[in-house]
């Protein structure tokens, strides 16, 4: 896995991608009001767009509230506060983490099914068992990640237009870790972290995806490994499930990775 000396294209287009600009506090309340037009106003048969609809008294009451909005000192205060922090030093993007903070991070929701979801493949009658089809899907994911940390990724492109790939980064080698008030994330160097961890049946095992030369197992080696698994995970489920844990809602997850880890220490200095 050497690197590669090739020049470095996945981020290359980051510096010249235009800054998201913070939207006019006129034109954000306009498309608001064009929004719930159709949802407060009876829409006769056959009305082609919500230009044609008539406003109700509680359209009109919500437009008087969005006129209020308009003229508040307050409101003005805090749209200057958003432009200057647009213009800081060094700040790709004004509103990135404070979406990750509000949509992600700080969101008190279990991750599944509010973050994480399921995607199935289609079937491939060549890989014809679990750990044959779970081998295949992990080398191909190496060779992925190599490209990424590399940086020889091609970056992604909306017609002619290049787009942001700053969330890449967290693809691989990067942990969730539950908190309160927030959660956050750590990213791991994938020079030196290169295992797999696998549940099954409950039980969680961990095996290395590189030898002792640094060279990547093949599929049929991580093949063998997975079907070393199965065979220690026996067919019975586990009696303590801990994986269901992260199911819960964040604040309660976090009190019980706090009193897992805890215990961990206290076993580890025994």
């Amino acid at each position: 896995m050497s690197s590669s000396q090739s020049k470095a294209i996945t981020y290359q287009h980051q510096d010249s991608l235009p800054q998201l600009p913070v939207p006019e506090l006129e034109s954000t309340a306009h498309k608001y009001l064009r929004s719930i037009l159709p949802i407060v106003s009876p829409q006769e048969p056959n009305t082609p767009s919500a230009s044609d609809l008539t406003p109700t008294p509680a359209y009109k009451r919500t437009k008087a509230c969005v006129e209020d909005f308009l003229k508040s000192p307050l409101v003005k205060e805090l749209q200057a506060r958003l432009k200057k922090r647009a213009e800081d030093e060094g700040r790709e993007n004004w509103l990135s983490d404070l979406y990750s903070q509000w949509t992600y991070m700080g969101t008190r929701k279990p991750v599944i099914p509010y973050s994480s979801y399921y995607i199935a493949h289609k079937p491939d009658h060549r890989a014809n068992t679990a750990a044959k089809r779970a081998s295949q899907l992990v080398r191909a994911m190496l060779e992925f990640r190599h490209q990424l940390e590399t940086e020889q990724l091609e970056p992604d492109f909306a017609r002619s237009v290049p787009l942001c790939m700053s969330g890449y980064k967290w693809l691989f080698n990067s942990c969730r870790y539950p908190l309160k008030p927030s959660d956050t994330a750590k990213k791991f160097d994938p020079q030196v972290n290169n295992h797999l961890a696998v549940i099954r049946k409950g039980q969680f095992f961990e095996f290395s995806v590189t030898k002792s030369d640094g060279s990547w197992l093949s599929a049929v080696e991580i093949e063998s490994q997975f079907e070393k698994v199965i065979k220690l995970a026996g067919s019975t489920e586990t009696t303590f499930p801990v994986g269901a844990l992260t199911t819960q809602d964040r604040d309660a997850w976090a009190d019980v990775s706090m009193y897992l880890l805890g215990h961990q220490q206290a076993s580890t200095a025994r």
